[in-house]
């Protein structure tokens, strides 16, 4: 090898190990998401902070409150976290790598709402601590056991709250109106009946009965009530206390 090719060949090796050197460093920022799971493969997940906690799981075709209560959990929650919780989106640069500054960001192991996810084998994919913000347009993020806090693309601690009310599903009966073969009402003394018939509905009680007028308001209130009958808030466990 000639004097003449050894200058350009040493000038390529160095450009080439400059190269790789900032291939290696590359801090170019990118999106990504927080959540690095499959959402289709979730069997079940917990969220819980210092007061609640809630666990769902994946049976039978669909999400169900397992604890701290078994019920069916509320369409517009699974679909917030599915939507917009999960989704979640990120800088691929943490904004603190350092231990000091968890509890600046409300991301240390005592604080904030701690998320986490298993995929249908059992097997834990990702636990996360998300951290309390008061401002709208993001929230904090790390993972247990790492010291990088990510600033989130959106405040999903509201959606994140594991308190069970929120969660439930609230509607106690969902029929279609003409599902309704008869409505029986009792109170106190009181006891009828309403049905339908071809036309109009029918009211009968004891010996009294008369079709009922089309637009008659009490009817259209009892159809509309019983037709989406909702619960306002639920006494678990006080069965006895209510039963009369």
């Amino acid at each position: 090898m000639n004097k003449k090719n050894i200058l350009p060949i040493i000038v390529l090796v160095i450009l080439v190990v400059v190269y790789v050197i900032i291939r290696t460093n590359d801090r170019t920022e990118k999106r990504v998401r927080f959540f690095q799971v499959d959402s289709l493969q979730l069997g079940f997940f917990e969220i819980f902070s210092g007061e609640d906690s809630l666990k769902l799981s994946w049976e039978e075709d669909q999400w169900m409150i397992v604890s701290p209560v078994y019920f069916p959990p509320a369409d517009n929650k699974i679909a917030d976290f599915f939507q917009k919780i999960l989704p979640v989106g990120t800088s691929s640069i943490p904004i603190s790598e350092t231990e000091s500054a968890l509890t600046t960001y409300d991301v240390a192991d005592s604080q904030g709402t701690r998320v986490l996810l298993y995929d249908r084998e059992g097997k834990l994919q990702q636990e996360a601590i998300i951290g309390k913000s008061s401002n709208y347009n993001y929230a904090y993020g790390r993972n247990k056991g790492n010291t990088r806090v990510y600033q989130l693309s959106a405040n999903i601690t509201y959606q994140l709250k594991p308190t069970l009310s929120p969660w439930r599903k609230k509607e106690i009966i969902d029929i279609e109106e003409e599902d309704i073969a008869a409505i029986h009402v009792t109170y106190g003394d009181t006891v009828y009946t309403i049905s339908p018939t071809d036309s109009l509905w029918q009211y009968q009680s004891g010996d009294r009965e008369f079709a009922i007028p089309e637009k008659n308001a009490a009817l259209l209130a009892l159809l509309n009530n019983t037709r989406r009958l909702r619960a306002s808030s639920f006494a678990d466990g006080e069965y006895d206390t209510y039963r009369e």
